[in-house]
């Protein structure tokens, strides 16, 4: 998927987000995010999305990981969530579609463009925690698009597993592990060793050890934007 694309689904699944906070009770417990409340979760996305927009707009070249308390200034009271959570997204996809292709920024994440990396980062966090803000209010649940999801898991495989330098937590020795949806068609072979994680697109050229096929909405929710107190 392209920045202009990743910066749409930011829009929208912004805009959700905000539609949630409307109705869904302060201190609704989120079943999806362990001992958080939907105002943990409001608290962390908006607080996550000034973040990615200050580092993207000053621009920020060295690491910088604040608590988010300290980049949100202080909490909204909880009447304006909404409000506060439109603020910081609209302010996001802003300052993503003004930067330069060439921009160069701090980035987490292994990617073709520092743009491109917080453009792909940001739209699925912010979709991640849309889906688990609407399973905490209750209502009717919008399914990601399995386009985006699978780009979403492709995230996941490519650029965060791969950051391990000692293999995958809970799997010993030399594993290969092929992960592929039903919806899409999409493959990835994951190779964890002693060295660290290979992630490559495709079946695996050798018999795996472990094989995952399921669909792309369906797998989404275990790994994607895991939520992290800052």
């Amino acid at each position: 998927m392209e920045p202009v694309e990743h910066v749409a689904h930011l829009r929208e699944q912004g805009e959700r987000l905000v539609a949630v906070a409307e109705t869904c009770r302060p201190e609704t417990t989120v079943p999806t995010c362990a001992g958080w409340t939907f105002r943990d979760l409001a608290r962390h996305m908006g607080g996550i999305h000034r973040w990615a927009a200050r580092i993207v707009s000053e621009p920020r070249v060295e690491r910088w990981s604040p608590d988010l308390l300290d980049v949100a200034g202080s909490w909204p009271p909880d009447a304006a969530l909404g409000e506060w959570l439109h603020v910081g997204s609209s302010r996001l996809v802003g300052v993503l579609e003004d930067a330069p292709d060439d921009l160069v920024c701090f980035t987490p994440l292994e990617a073709p463009s520092s743009r491109a990396m917080w453009c792909r980062r940001q739209a699925h966090e912010t979709t991640i925690h849309r889906v688990d803000a609407e399973l905490a209010a209750g209502g009717d649940t919008e399914m990601v698009p399995p386009q985006l999801a699978a780009d979403g898991i492709d995230e996941l495989l490519g650029a965060f597993v791969t950051r391990r330098r000692c293999g995958l937590e809970g799997v010993e020795g030399e594993r290969r592990i092929e992960v592929r949806s039903t919806d899409t068609g999409d493959t990835w072979t994951v190779h964890s060793h002693a060295r660290g994680v290979e992630t490559t697109a495709g079946p695996s050229a050798v018999q795996p050890d472990c094989q995952s096929v399921e669909s792309t909405t369906s797998t989404s929710r275990s790994g994607i934007g895991q939520p992290r107190r800052r």
